[in-house]
């Protein structure tokens, strides 16, 4: 048995018997295991890529396009999720190569599949245009360097020229055929196949179906797949634009040299996949707080008449502080806050499909990415029979005022009074859409009392009528998130601190420093974790008159 000079008998049978646990734990547990060990020691993310990579060099697929051919259904969803590892290991361009014979094959299935397999090969296809929006990303942070973005070398530029000439044939084989074309780079949850897809058409439609039901603010970012993109082409066929409101970021999650020409290249991209000459609110984020050059970025977007409001995204008290006595002027900072953890609605947890539920199975492929994480949050806060007890607590209340248990959340978070909006989270179905309609509308009206005669302001005066019919309020565009992404945030992304007639701007800078205050004395003094729920009942009774 070999051991290491610097070990003895019983590492190596550690090691042994560490091995067996590999081999034998369940796949599911195995994931669970590793992104546990992933979120306790983010220093080692980049040797778990390392191991990706090195793995997936053996694994990928060393046949030629020939063979590609002869892939069915299963084979082809196989090696998708082998290309799918490669985008997310930073190995973009052998990503592409791949995807690039996939879609071929794809068509060629749909082309040749009974109506049985339909609905399935539909939805193939659709998540595989979720990969190519998600390709596009990949390529992009593939480019970036410290002063911007470099071009192609020859070998990168053949490689992706090589996709687009596979998306074209795509076209030409469907030509009279009858079936649309399904990669229309429909990517309606913006960050992740695993937030669902969705054909172009739909997503237009979902557009349009929120627009006019009052949903006229949406919330996205420039790592977000083509969400500016998509949500451009919606906005300039609109006849309405200018009702609408566009909130967009600028995330710097690496190391960069900050100058005047990087800072006005991003906004010009941002201006441009928006096909707006102003933005409406751009939000900022940055990742390294040891780099002081956050000052010097937004500076540098305060100078660019085409931001008209500059935001912060997921900015702690200390630095929100910096920014403000450097004479910035900011709108909002949008952060995380909710009854658990800093969610209004913790992921969807906090809502009445899940009262009386046992715990999930929080790997299934039908739990999101949101309710993965914010599981973990549950789990910290209190644990899942605790969660149960609020949820109990939530629903006799929400029963009183005839409202679900998301629209007391909710309302629990829009009632701070450095609060303005909440991001509301949905997915394209119409029926969806129309409960959200009716949830936000019951979250606005019915949840508080009539004597509180809610006054929810939104970033313009613009009054409409109330669909109570009884109280004349400001109607409350609530900013539509079709998606929150999850990379290493400190905080994370969900609400949007917002304008409450506060002299014309969208949030007094002040009260945005009492919500960090608030935030940052429950994250010291442990605060987030719930002693009873006989204590929260107490306090919801008596704000609610329940």
């Amino acid at each position: 048995m070999a051991v290491s000079r610097n070990g003895s008998s019983n590492t190596a049978h550690v090691n042994m018997m560490t091995d067996s646990v590999i081999a034998n734990l369940p796949p599911d547990g195995l994931r669970v295991i590793i992104r546990s060990l992933l979120a306790s020691h983010p220093e080692i993310t980049t040797s778990f890529e390392d191991a990706a990579r090195q793995y997936l060099a053996q694994a990928q697929t060393k046949s030629s396009k020939s063979q590609f051919t002869t892939l069915d259904i299963d084979g082809l969803e196989k090696t998708q999720k082998i290309a799918r590892c490669m985008l997310g290991s930073g190995q973009a361009f052998d990503g592409v190569s791949i995807l690039d014979k996939l879609v071929v094959r794809g068509i060629q299935i749909a082309l040749d599949s009974p109506e049985t397999e339909k609905q399935r090969v539909d939805s193939l296809l659709a998540s595989m245009d979720g990969d190519l929006v998600q390709a596009m990303t990949a390529v992009t942070k593939r480019l970036a360097v410290s002063s911007g973005a470099r071009v192609f070398s020859s070998i990168e530029q053949n490689i992706v020229q090589r996709l687009l000439e596979s998306l074209d044939q795509c076209q030409e084989m469907l030509k009279g055929t009858g079936i649309a074309f399904p990669y229309g780079r429909g990517l309606w949850q913006m960050s992740s196949p695993a937030w669902g897809s969705a054909q172009m058409s739909k997503i237009i439609e979902g557009f349009s179906t929120h627009v006019q039901n009052g949903f006229t603010a949406f919330d996205m970012a420039d790592h977000y797949g083509d969400a500016e993109v998509l949500y451009g082409r919606f906005r300039s066929m609109y006849p309405h634009k200018d009702e609408m409101f566009t909130a967009t970021k600028y995330c710097v999650f690496h190391p960069m040299t900050v100058s005047r020409e990087a800072v006005q290249a991003n906004v010009s991209e941002r201006c441009s996949r928006l096909q707006q000459e102003v933005i409406d609110l751009l939000q900022f984020h940055w990742q390294l707080w040891d780099n002081p050059q956050y000052i010097g970025a937004l500076q540098y977007l305060g100078e660019d008449i085409r931001v008209a409001r500059i935001g912060l995204c997921n900015f702690d008290t200390e630095h929100l502080e910096r920014v403000v006595e450097s004479g910035i002027k900011i709108y909002t900072n949008q952060v995380q806050f909710s009854l658990i953890d800093s969610r209004p609605t913790c992921g969807g947890f906090i809502a009445d499909k899940w009262l009386n539920q046992p715990e999930p199975d929080v790997y299934d492929t039908n739990i999101t990415p949101s309710q993965r994480k914010y599981y973990g949050m549950i789990c910290s806060w209190g644990g899942w029979g605790l969660f149960q007890e609020l949820l109990s607590v939530l629903r006799t209340i929400a029963t009183k005022h005839k409202v679900n248990i998301s629209n007391i959340a909710t309302r629990w978070v829009l009632d701070f009074p450095y609060v303005g909006a909440v991001i509301i989270g949905a997915r394209i179905a119409t029926k969806t859409v129309q409960f959200l309609t009716a949830s936000v509308l019951a979250t606005l009206i019915s949840a508080a009392t009539a004597a509180k005669q809610m006054q929810i302001n939104y970033y313009s005066d613009t009054k409409c009528k109330s669909y109570s019919g009884q109280l004349d309020v400001t109607w409350a565009q609530i900013i539509y998130a079709g998606k929150t992404n999850y990379y290493n945030y400190h905080y994370g992304s969900s609400m949007l601190i917002a304008e409450r007639q506060a002299g014309g701007c969208l949030c007094n800078i002040y009260k945005s420093r009492d919500c960090n205050d608030y935030l940052d004395q429950m994250r010291y003094t442990g605060d987030f974790k719930c002693k009873t729920a006989a204590s929260l009942a107490q306090s919801f009774a008596c704000y609610y008159n329940a």
